[in-house]
């Protein structure tokens, strides 16, 4: 990772850390996978890795009840508030491009809306990207088994669920975010089976 991007992190952990006890794990999970999307579906390096790194930061300035209530339409658009605040004036301070913040703080400010509990529509190619790539995070092992142990559904339930949100975020419009989701739900097919 770039060591514009290291520092933004650096600035990011403590909010993410306050947060739901996964933010922090999730953020840095996803951060290993981005590269490999953004090049593949020619996407911006420089919005997209930013907007991930603050994307769940807002939990880090909720209370412990909105933070526990995070399924709710209040809570999630209220970590999405306060995140894109937070992005605005870290990034501000440490002297990111303007025009770079505005794309930013926009998508860090609706990365959720695709979640059940909002459901509000995206339009654009990069909002579909960090609320895809937020989302795949949910196919990866340790999302997987969050989701599994907090809803007690079985494992082919959660995969249809997931392909369902999948749909729901438009990611098929992003080959290789989709591909690698479709790849890491096989894998959790292959673990379920062992």
């Amino acid at each position: 990772m770039k060591e514009v991007y290291n520092k933004m992190f650096k600035l990011a952990t403590p909010y993410l850390k306050k947060g739901r006890m996964f933010d922090y794990q999730h953020t840095k999970e996803l951060l290993v996978l981005v590269d490999e999307i953004i090049k593949g579906d020619g996407l911006d390096e420089t919005v997209i890795v930013p907007a991930l790194i603050f994307h769940d930061t807002g939990w880090g300035v909720l209370s412990s009840e909105s933070k526990n209530d995070y399924h709710s339409a209040g809570s999630r658009e209220d970590h999405m508030e306060k995140g894109a605040e937070l992005a605005n004036k870290i990034l501000t301070d440490i002297g990111y491009p303007k025009e770079k913040i505005e794309q930013i703080t926009h998508l860090v400010s609706v990365h959720d809306y695709p979640s059940s509990s909002i459901n509000k529509p995206l339009y654009k190619k990069d909002e579909f990207a960090i609320a895809g790539i937020d989302f795949l995070w949910r196919a990866t092992s340790s999302g997987f088994n969050k989701d599994l142990n907090e809803s007690g559904r079985s494992a082919e339930d959660q995969i249809a669920i997931l392909r369902s949100g999948a749909s729901k975020r438009n990611m098929k419009s992003l080959l290789v975010l989709h591909s690698l989701f479709e790849k890491l739900l096989n894998d959790r097919l292959i673990e379920v089976k062992k």
